[in-house]
């Protein structure tokens, strides 16, 4: 029976509640402890100068009084003054004696023993230990001592007056240490009450119900607490849905994609098999040129949309989320002295810190799900579009329509805006003119989209600082030109013939495809293309030229 009792006191002697109960209290009893020796002492302190200054006063007044009478003998006015000092109720005996030591006159000579000593009008009275107060004082005529005046004065009265004293301020301080006690444990629930509803919650989240929501409604650091902390669950709560959402959208388009693939590998099939004449045999290995350019050119894209899936498989695994988890468990393993961990214990005390930075952390890693979610449907749109078109041209070849090439170019190089920020590539654009020319839109896209790739790979050693991309577009009468130049190291003399040649590469992967197909498609569109060296000697100059 008192095990449970004594378990649950000593779990509740842990709490922040008891804890701050305890404190407070302590120093209450302190404040009441003082009051109770300070006042008391004080008050008799100043009681004993009041009245000692007042024993020595009477003694004095007296004795000037008894001067003349004892210098000249005089028994009767002695008496007179006896008798007057007798009036005073307090008085216990008067004793007068002269310079010989002889007693010339006395009242109440048998109490004087009751004095342990006589105190002079310049020594302080200490302590109420005698019940009777007894003064000594010289009587003096012409400054010369005559006699000597012994005094004693009842202390009962005083010493009465001070234990009443100190009975009510003993009284007072048990009355304000029991309200403090009061006051402290009601202050403590109104502080702690909101600290413990929070953790109940955190136990329920860390358990993963991620609906719950920290009910407090206070105005102070708890309650910016718990409304940051709501916010932070809300906002994981809404990441983890969106990541789902993803990811059931990449796991639709992906059948898609294969879908599509099989598809086009069927009809590509049925076309072989349809085409036996020898020009249709022409006619299919320049085909298979162009498939093999327009893969090349989707595995890049597949490069990005791999790029883009570790982004969001390294920000999951990376997430602060675990950090939370693992802060909660903190929290948990430490429950039993929540105020000790977060007052004595360093990492308790960065805790609170730590959650109100967590919201910021999740909201980083959400815009960055966000963007590479973004970028994961584009890139797949893209797929599609090249594997759209690629299908179209491979049944009725690509139409070519008027466009303006300022803006072929800039959609090309919006799909690379993110490799260029990635690689911190500058893009420089001179639009000198802007002419419409009658190309086919796909392919000037899969050129320019491999000029960027080579030039970005060639760009690799060089200085992030003097890495730049520049395309410039001009046109006379009779031609258009995009001339499209890298700071790269540029391609050797050697190498100037032989870069469109099928199979022809410089890299350790590559295949000789890219370039290749840059210059058929040029050719079908009824243009050119050739390279050149950069004047500057760093780097090298693609030309497009189109006839207007």
């Amino acid at each position: 029976m008192l095990r449970p009792l004594l378990a649950k006191f000593i779990n509740w002697i842990f709490t922040v509640k008891a804890k701050l109960a305890l404190l407070i209290s302590v120093l209450i009893g302190l404040i009441a402890l003082f009051i109770y020796l300070y006042f008391p002492a004080n008050l008799q302190k100043f009681v004993l100068h009041q009245f000692q200054a007042k024993a020595h006063s009477i003694s004095a007044m007296s004795a000037f009084n008894l001067s003349s009478a004892l210098y000249f003998d005089d028994l009767e006015t002695i008496n007179e003054t006896f008798a007057s000092a007798k009036q005073n109720r307090d008085l216990v005996y008067i004793i007068v004696v002269d310079d010989s030591g002889k007693v010339i006159a006395s009242h109440n000579l048998k109490g004087a023993p009751k004095a342990r000593n006589h105190v002079t009008e310049n020594q302080n009275l200490q302590s109420l230990e005698s019940a009777v107060y007894s003064t000594k004082t010289p009587i003096l005529i012409n400054n010369q001592q005559i006699g000597t005046l012994y005094m004693g004065i009842s202390l009962e009265q005083i010493i009465a007056h001070v234990e009443e004293s100190k009975r009510t301020i003993f009284f007072v301080s048990l009355a304000v240490f029991l309200i403090g006690i009061l006051a402290v444990f009601g202050i403590s629930n109104y502080i702690t009450i909101p600290m413990i509803r929070m953790v109940k919650t955190v136990q329920l989240i860390s358990d993963g119900d991620l609906s719950q929501r920290a009910q407090v409604t206070t105005r102070d650091e708890v309650g910016c607490l718990a409304d940051n902390f709501n916010k932070m669950v809300e906002n994981l709560e809404n990441t983890q849905g969106e990541l789902k959402e993803a990811n059931d959208r990449s796991e639709n388009r992906a059948e898609q994609l294969q879908e599509e693939m099989k598809e086009r590998q069927k009809a590509e099939q049925e076309r072989e098999a349809m085409h036996k004449e020898l020009n249709e045999v022409a006619r299919r290995a320049g085909m298979a040129d162009v498939a093999t350019s327009v893969l090349h050119n989707v595995g890049n894209v597949l490069n990005t949309v791999n790029t883009s899936i570790s982004v969001i498989g390294e920000t999951l695994e990376r997430s602060k989320i675990t950090g939370f988890f693992k802060a909660t468990d903190l929290l948990k393993e430490n429950i039993g002295d929540i105020e000790g961990f977060i007052l004595r214990n360093p990492k308790g005390k960065k805790l609170l810190e730590y959650y109100l930075k967590l919201e910021e952390s999740l909201q980083n890693e959400q815009v960055i799900l966000n963007k590479n979610i973004e970028k994961l449907e584009g890139k797949v749109s893209l797929i599609n579009d090249v594997i759209t078109a690629q299908q179209t041209y491979s049944n009725e070849g690509l139409y070519s329509e008027k466009l303006a090439l300022s803006e072929v170019i800039d959609n090309a190089m919006k799909i690379q805006k993110n490799s260029m920020l990635q690689h911190k590539i500058n893009l420089h654009k001179f639009y000198k003119t802007t002419p419409e020319i009658k190309v086919q839109k796909i392919k000037l896209v899969h050129i320019l989209m491999n000029l960027y790739k080579n030039s970005k790979e060639a760009m690799f050693e060089t200085d992030p600082i003097k890495r730049l991309f520049r395309i410039e577009v001009d046109n006379d009468v009779q031609y258009a030109w995009i001339r499209i130049s890298d700071s790269g190291p540029g391609i050797s003399e050697e190498n100037l013939g032989k870069i469109f040649s099928y199979g022809f590469t410089t890299k350790e992967n590559g295949h000789g495809f890219g370039l290749h197909s840059c210059a058929n498609y040029m050719t079908e569109m009824g243009g050119k293309m050739w390279a050149e060296p950069n004047r500057d000697g760093a780097g090298a100059t693609f030309v497009l030229q189109f006839p207007m």
